[in-house]
């Protein structure tokens, strides 16, 4: 059996928890995008197109607040890493 790491055991929860919404009639329609080490797929199903942009914009929304919450941290990170010379006196 495959070992998952704590972020593929995350991405199971959350395809569990959506399966479990499918099957009980609460999706009328879906969208899929899925991230891998050889790149991406997205697939979609259902007919509601408009709801399924909105969700869309609003991942995409979600997606950049992290990346910039990544960059920020990784500026920080950074920053406290460099040495910095003292400044001369007189």
């Amino acid at each position: 059996m495959t070992v998952l790491s704590p972020a593929e055991q995350e991405v199971v929860a959350k395809v569990e928890a959506a399966l479990a919404e499918v099957r009980q009639g609460g999706v009328t329609s879906i969208a899929i995008l899925a991230i891998g080490a050889n790149g991406f797929a997205v697939s979609t199903a259902g007919n509601q197109g408009a709801d399924l942009n909105l969700a869309a914009d609003s991942l995409k929304a979600k997606i950049v607040e992290v990346m910039n919450a990544q960059q920020e941290a990784m500026v920080r990170r950074a920053k406290s890493n460099i040495i910095r010379p003292r400044p001369l006196n007189g």
